[in-house]
């Protein structure tokens, strides 16, 4: 696999220095031949922005996420997260149940674990991203009326994201969503979901969600309401 070149990833807000006894449970390892590799479980506190191109290999480890957003991807900028530590794909039961063993992104808060914006690209190929009561990832583009194109955009091609809400949401004009391979459940609403925007004359414009592969699993838990896969 070609890895895009990449510096380390950005520090988290605030602080971000930590202190002796709470430095490996804040900050990520620096880069090693262009791959950030988790090399213990790690917690960020708050949101990190990843404003250059970024390779993440999770190692099997677990990387929990306390802000708002978890990460951030932004502005012309490219972000791949993987677990090369991986041996097989995500296993689908006849219960809709997903075996497989992984590294794994855990968004512990509201909001949703990955925001891609302002032109930003993201892929995962392997490794768990986990969304404990929001989305799973949230691509945005233009979402203000006749501003320019921004052409965010999420590619999947393998791994599994599992979240409360939805699993990826896709908003404004010119957000790309590609499902080429991989799982993607939402726990209790729409596996895929999005909207749109309009011009100042209400001409409506939308994103777009490209579906050659993979496995989509919807799930609902709250009564009055049905599972929907996008």
């Amino acid at each position: 696999m070609s890895l895009v070149p990449m510096t380390a990833l950005a520090a988290p807000e605030g602080d971000g220095a930590g202190t002796p006894s709470t430095q490996a449970a804040t900050e990520l390892p620096g880069a090693v031949d262009g791959v950030v590799t988790l090399e213990n479980d790690t917690t960020l506190q708050n949101t990190t922005y990843i404003r250059e191109d970024t390779v993440l290999d999770l190692n099997g480890k677990t990387l929990t996420l306390l802000g708002a957003v978890g990460i951030v991807v932004n502005g012309n900028t490219n972000f791949t997260v993987l677990d090369l530590s991986v041996t097989e794909p995500p296993q689908v039961t006849g219960e809709y149940n997903v075996n497989y063993t992984s590294g794994k992104i855990q968004h512990n808060n509201s909001s949703c674990a990955i925001q891609i914006q302002n032109g930003a690209n993201f892929v995962l190929e392997s490794g768990t991203i986990y969304s404990k009561k929001g989305n799973g990832i949230n691509v945005l583009a233009q979402t203000t009326p006749n501003e320019a194109e921004l052409n965010s955009s999420a590619t999947i091609n393998g791994g599994y994201i599992s979240a409360q809400e939805f699993g990826i949401g896709v908003y404004g004009r010119t957000a790309i969503l590609n499902v080429n391979d991989g799982v993607i459940e939402a726990r209790d609403n729409a596996v895929v979901a999005g909207n749109g925007s309009r011009n100042a004359d209400y001409t409506p414009e939308g994103y777009v969600i490209n579906v050659n592969g993979g496995t989509l699993i919807g799930k609902i838990t709250t009564g009055g309401y049905a599972s929907c896969g996008i």
